[in-house]
């Protein structure tokens, strides 16, 4: 392009790239439809070649023409490198591999892999060197998956630790339904078509705290049924008494278990994005929930049946007998005050009425959105820094 010529003319560069464009160009002719299809025309003998596009006419004055060779020089050039990239520091092409719709990321990122390392020795002796891990979105998967798993494996073993201050062998009774209930889980999860992603593990580490409950009601009420049977003067046969403890508390295992599948419940029947995202969370913590109670209703009973006859100690143990305590001198005092918590001492109930109504603005107030920011990690760094993409080139 010479500027000097395009003052010369009063010609701008968008005329000389209109120009250009339109001269090799191949325009349509019109079509003529039959019965059974429609045949489109096209014209032919545009400029292909480079002295030919040179002649473009840009503009005539009188008899004289200007013609993209005065303003411009018309050769031959190589094709725009379309994902051309520097690669720490060296020229490079960017390519991008999607999987298709519902594939296994992880899975074809190992066959990309494999089919890569099979066509490197021969890249390599043609000189052409290949990063296969600038962007590798299976190393996000993998992270992800990896920090929920160690979150989940953390909460498991503080609620061993919880339940190990009260008993031993309660406490191995109803950690039993830890690992039962998140197995079962896993196999239901598999059943119904649903893989081991971000969020169904991220429900399962959820349902921990709750997938013990059960078995610690079971258990506690089997414990505390024969204590007093021990110290009745006319003692029932053990198998009795964890008979009648365990059918006694089985509709509040129930009624709570359903209660809390039914809070779980609308975030499974959430459509669009919101939905795709959290129904598989709901959907793990309702199985982890539900296998809960077919433990604490089956094994929780039985595991109770071969550890606790004959070797239920006579008193608590010393945590329960300090909480109890506290808990025994915190009841007295609210037992002697009961107007301090009643609704009469309350100056009126305005009072109420304007600090639900606080609550419900400051709620409306917090800016909500779809997600926290994400940070992909190092390696997207590691991309920014190691390849500078055009700003023409589009990367996903």
């Amino acid at each position: 392009m010479h500027p000097d010529e395009l003052i010369r003319y009063g010609l701008t560069l968008n005329d000389v790239l209109t120009a250009a464009r339109r001269s090799p160009g191949v325009r349509g002719a019109g079509f003529v439809d039959t019965r059974n299809q429609r045949i489109v025309f096209q014209t032919e003998g545009q400029s292909l070649r480079p002295d030919a596009i040179a002649r473009t006419v840009l503009f005539s004055r009188g008899a004289a023409s200007v013609t993209l060779g005065n303003v411009a020089d018309v050769v031959d050039a190589p094709e725009p490198p379309i994902g051309g990239a520097a690669v720490q520091g060296s020229r490079g092409v960017i390519l991008n591999l999607a999987e298709q719709y519902a594939a296994d990321t992880l899975q074809v990122t190992e066959n990309v892999e494999a089919a890569l390392e099979e066509l490197r020795p021969g890249l390599e002796a043609d000189g052409i060197t290949i990063h296969a891990d600038l962007f590798r979105p299976a190393n996000f998967i993998n992270t992800a998956t990896r920090n929920v798993r160690d979150s989940l494996v953390l909460g498991g073993i503080l609620v061993v630790v919880v339940l190990f201050l009260f008993d031993l062998r309660t406490a191995a009774i109803s950690c039993t339904a830890i690992p039962l209930s998140l197995l079962a889980a896993t196999l239901a999860l598999e059943r119904v078509g649903a893989s081991l992603n971000t969020m169904t593990l991220g429900g399962l580490a959820i349902a921990i705290g709750v997938v013990v409950d059960d078995a610690v009601i079971d258990v506690e009420n089997i414990v505390r049924r024969l204590r007093e049977n021990r110290r009745s003067s006319e003692p029932r046969p053990f198998a009795r008494v964890m008979l009648d403890a365990t059918l006694e508390v089985r509709s509040a295992v129930v009624y709570a278990t359903l209660a809390v599948i039914l809070v779980v419940l609308p975030v499974m029947t959430l459509s669009g994005t919101v939905g795709r995202l959290f129904a598989p969370l709901g959907l793990a913590y309702t199985m982890a929930v539900l296998a809960s109670l077919v433990v604490a209703l089956t094994v929780t009973p039985a595991l109770s049946m071969a550890l606790l006859p004959g070797r239920v100690p006579a008193r608590d143990p010393p945590v329960i007998r300090w909480m109890r305590a506290g808990y025994q001198a915190l009841l007295r005092r609210l037992a002697d005050r009961p107007r301090t918590l009643s609704p009469e001492s309350f100056d009126n109930h305005n009072k109420l009425h304007v600090a639900g109504e606080l609550d419900y603005r400051s709620l409306r107030a917090i800016q909500r959105t779809l997600g926290p920011p994400v940070s992909q990690g190092d390696r997207a760094r590691d991309l920014a820094d190691t390849a500078l993409i055009p700003p023409t080139f589009r990367y996903e």
